[in-house]
């Protein structure tokens, strides 16, 4: 069984099996990233790692993961931005279930 050193920012060097963790490899800008829940402290973690390092952990057989940033990343904005003001307004608007009312049946 191969075992992988990691090192946990609270519980210092912690051992790892293969099955505990996964390599995610971003396709859009080759960020790589080794993902483990840290064996101590329950706690997720995450750490860049290298390319000859990723390869490591590929032949050592941990899981690889390939993901892509989001479509909407790339989606022109329209409008202002949203401001704390905007964000009280919504929260006030959530909290009145009247206002959530007529707001559903002008789509219904």
């Amino acid at each position: 069984m191969t075992l992988i050193r990691a090192t946990c920012p609270d519980c210092s060097d912690v051992q790892l099996t293969t099955e505990e963790v996964q390599l995610r490899v971003c396709t859009d800008t080759s960020d790589r990233r080794y993902v483990y829940e840290c064996p101590n402290c329950f706690t997720p973690r995450s750490a860049a790692i290298d390319a000859a390092g990723a390869e490591l952990l590929v032949q050592a057989g941990v899981e690889l993961i390939w993901w892509k940033l989001p479509d909407e990343l790339g989606e022109t904005k329209a409008g202002p931005a949203l401001n704390h003001d905007d964000l009280l307004a919504f929260h006030d608007f959530l909290d009145d279930d009247e206002s959530i009312s007529a707001a559903l049946d002008t789509i219904r």
